[in-house]
């Protein structure tokens, strides 16, 4: 998890140090504090923490972003857990579903390899039958499917269909699934914000999805990882 400059793919949290700040036995809190390194990418100063807490079968994820800035200060933030798929070694990635409830068809994009940005004026349908749909061998080959306001829980079923985990997120407006072709997990992504559009060429209180705090202010958004 990590800040994410609103005109980038990719965050900077990768190459930043998070420190641990509080730990229970059901609990951790880590804190990213902008620095030198941050700020070569992302202009902004801010305190970003997070907390993992983790009850019976479930991990909840809680974010807190604040400003320490004297303008507006813009962002994005999204998640990237990732599960091992297949799981146990029970059967092939291609036997395992995607599970959404309730669902006959969700609308999602694609990227654009070149740039990393989304493709937005050519839109994609995924069938689902019951709610599911079997995860393609090819279905990463153009890096991940982008869902907007659609996703708030969605989840990976085992080849005979019990539930393996699900990941819940209200309130969210962007939800990405993606691996590597040929690697053995599959992430799902929870998006408070996300990726340019192709060809975006605004500023950035007109990009798509962005989050803007004042000073002292703090934004907070948070998931749910079940495992069944």
């Amino acid at each position: 998890n990590g800040v994410e400059y609103p005109s980038s793919q990719h965050g900077f949290a990768r190459d930043s140090e998070f420190t641990c700040v509080d730990m229970t036995a059901d609990s951790i809190t880590h804190r990213l504090k902008s620095s030198d390194a941050t700020r070569e990418n992302y202009p902004y100063d801010f305190e970003l923490k997070i907390k993992h807490v983790l009850e019976k079968n479930q991990v909840s994820v809680c974010w807190e972003v604040i400003s320490l800035n004297d303008e507006t200060m813009y962002f994005t933030i999204g998640g990237h857990p990732a599960f091992n798929v297949p799981a146990g070694g029970i059967g092939s990635q291609e036997q395992y579903h995607l599970t959404f409830d309730g669902r006959d068809s969700l609308s999602y994009l694609l990227i654009d390899m070149s740039s990393g940005t989304a493709v937005a004026d050519k839109a994609y349908t995924l069938e689902l039958e019951n709610g599911s749909c079997l995860i393609d061998a090819h279905m990463f080959d153009k890096d991940a499917l982008i869902f907007d306001d659609q996703i708030e829980k969605a989840g990976i079923a085992f080849p005979d269909g019990t539930p393996y985990v699900e990941l819940i997120c209200h309130g969210f407006p962007s939800f990405g699934i993606w691996s590597v072709p040929g690697s053995p997990f599959v992430c799902l992504e929870p998006w408070m914000g996300r990726c340019d559009d192709f060809g975006f060429k605004g500023e950035l209180p007109e990009k798509k999805y962005i989050n803007t705090l004042n000073k002292d202010e703090i934004f907070t958004a948070s998931y749910e990882i079940k495992i069944y």
